[in-house]
C-alpha cells in the first residue's frame, strides 16, 4: 500500500509525496528568482543634459560635413560639364580634319530660305550622333518636321550637370519642344565701337577684327584664325539657360560677349558667358583644351580669347 511500507532513500519519498510541479508553476518560480537577482542592480539611463550634448556633437559634425559633401558633388559636376565641352572640342578638331574648316555657326540664317541650322547639328557625326544627323533634313528649316522632332531628343554632350533649371525642352516660339543646349559659340565680342559701321558691310554684324569663329553663313578655316588656335575660344557654358534660342538644333545659339562684360556679369542674363559653376565658366578653345576662366578675369583678357583676329596681345 502506498505510504505505508518502507522506501529506500529520500528521493523516493519526495517523488511519492511530493508531485512535480506544473509548468505555470515552474516559468513563474524562474522569473521570480530572475528578477530577485537584478532587483539590486541600478537601472540608469540618458539624462537630459547628455542626450542635448548628444544632439549638439551630432549636428556639429553634419555642419562639418555637409559642405564638404556638397563641394564633392559640384566638383564632379564641373568635371562632367569640362568633359562635354572636351568631346565638343575633340568634334571640332574631327569636322575641321575633314572639311578643312569648322562649322558654320548659324547657317542659312542671313539670307531666304532662312533655316536656321545649328553647329551643334553639323557636329553630329563627330559626338557618336550620326544616326541622328543622317535624319535631319537641311533643305527644310530647323523648326520644321521632321528636324525639330529630331531636335526634341535630349543630349548629355550638350547639358551642364550644374544647371538649376530644369526644364529639358522649349515652351515657347519656332523651336518649341526643341532640346535645349546650355553651352553657345562664340560669335565674338559686341556693343559699344564693336559694329560695322565704320567698315564695308561683310554680312557680319560685327567689324572683323571683332568676330569669333562662329558667325552667320560663313565657314572659319584654322588659317583664318590669326589669333592662333590655343588662344581662341570657340564654345562657351551660357549664363542664361533653358530659355528660348537656347535649343541645339537652332542656329542661333551663338552669340556675342558684351566689350564691357565680366564672365558671369553679364546684363542681358540670355546672352554672356557665366554658369552655376562658383567663381567662372568653363570654355573650350579651337585647340580642344578646355580652361575655367575667373569672374575676375581682366576684361581685355577675356575679349582677347573671343575674337579669332583681333591680333591683341596674348594674356595669360
Amino acid at each position: 500500500m502506498r505510504g505505508s511500507g518502507s522506501v529506500d532513500g529520500d528521493s523516493d519519498v519526495r517523488l511519492m509525496f511530493y508531485p512535480p510541479l506544473p509548468s505555470a508553476d515552474r516559468r513563474r518560480l524562474a522569473l521570480g528568482r530572475f528578477a530577485i537577482r537584478f532587483a539590486s542592480r541600478e537601472r540608469r539611463g540618458f539624462t537630459l543634459v547628455e542626450l542635448l550634448v548628444v544632439v549638439a556633437v551630432i549636428g556639429a559634425l553634419v555642419a562639418l560635413l555637409l559642405p564638404a559633401v556638397q563641394a564633392a558633388r559640384e566638383s564632379s559636376r564641373r568635371s562632367r560639364c569640362a568633359s562635354n565641352l572636351r568631346q565638343q572640342g575633340l568634334a571640332l578638331l574631327g569636322f575641321e580634319g575633314e572639311h578643312r574648316t569648322l562649322p558654320i555657326g548659324c547657317l542659312d540664317c542671313l539670307e531666304p530660305p532662312k533655316r536656321f541650322h545649328s553647329w551643334n547639328s553639323q557636329l553630329l557625326p563627330w559626338l557618336e550622333q550620326a544616326a541622328l544627323r543622317k535624319q535631319l533634313d537641311f533643305s527644310v528649316p530647323s523648326y520644321e518636321a521632321p528636324n525639330i522632332g529630331i531636335g526634341g531628343v535630349s543630349l548629355d554632350v550638350f547639358l551642364c550637370s550644374s544647371t538649376l533649371e530644369q526644364e529639358a525642352t522649349s515652351v515657347t516660339g519656332l523651336w518649341k519642344k526643341g532640346a535645349f543646349t546650355d553651352y553657345g559659340g562664340i560669335y565674338g565680342v559686341g556693343g559699344n565701337g564693336q559694329d560695322k559701321v565704320d567698315e564695308e558691310w561683310n554680312k557680319q554684324l560685327l567689324k572683323g577684327d571683332a568676330l569669333g569663329v562662329f558667325v552667320y553663313d560663313e565657314a572659319v578655316a584654322f588659317k583664318d584664325v590669326v589669333d592662333g588656335t590655343s588662344h581662341t575660344v570657340a564654345s562657351a557654358e551660357l549664363l542664361g539657360r533653358r530659355r528660348a534660342e537656347c535649343e541645339w538644333v537652332n542656329g542661333n545659339n551663338i552669340f556675342a560677349q558684351d566689350v564691357e562684360t565680366p564672365v558671369n556679369n553679364a546684363v542681358n542674363t540670355s546672352v554672356g558667358i557665366g554658369s552655376p559653376h562658383s567663381g567662372g565658366a568653363q570654355v573650350v578653345f579651337c585647340d580642344g583644351h578646355v580652361a575655367f576662366l575667373s569672374e575676375q578675369m581682366e576684361q581685355r583678357a577675356l575679349n582677347a580669347i573671343l575674337t579669332r583676329a583681333g591680333e591683341e596681345p596674348q594674356y595669360e
